[in-house]
């Protein structure tokens, strides 16, 4: 077919949500892949490195053996690792966005900042706790028990 440069400018209604539609699709499926992409192995490296922290100051090691120390604790075990940092923090995640739907329904301008950092606050204090436990336990059952 031959087009105008007309018909090239300014495409009918139906090619023009049919180009719509695609271009959203496009960006979908880019975004999903790129997520997914970057997403799992970020997953894969912090449940490797979780207990970098931990090894630094209990055992009193420098940062790169604390990530090879890391990696050996955690080799064979990042599923369960995973599993339960996911049954252990939704609920955490549910009363920090409980509590902040609570503090943006106020009318105050400075109530939402304040619950913000304070309910974060809250939660990583409580995450590292998880995290310090999750740790003790690796070290005094060496490793041998699955979590």
């Amino acid at each position: 077919e031959k087009y105008t440069l007309k018909e090239i400018i300014f495409p009918d209604r139906k090619k023009l949500s049919n180009i719509i539609t695609l271009a959203v699709i496009n960006l979908v499926l880019f975004l999903a892949s790129i997520s997914i992409i970057f997403f799992i192995p970020a997953i894969i490296v912090y449940l490797t490195t979780i207990f970098c922290s931990c090894y630094v100051f209990d055992k009193n090691i420098s940062i790169i053996e604390a990530i090879f120390e890391s990696k050996n604790a955690t080799g064979g075990h990042k599923i369960q690792l995973l599993g339960l940092m996911v049954k252990l923090l939704f609920p955490i995640t549910v009363i920090l966005l409980l509590s902040l739907m609570l503090a943006g329904s106020s009318n105050k301008l400075l109530i939402f900042p304040f619950v913000l950092s304070f309910s974060y606050s809250i939660a990583m204090l409580m995450f590292q706790r998880i995290v310090a436990l999750l740790y003790y336990s690796f070290e005094d059952s060496g490793m041998d028990n699955e979590c």
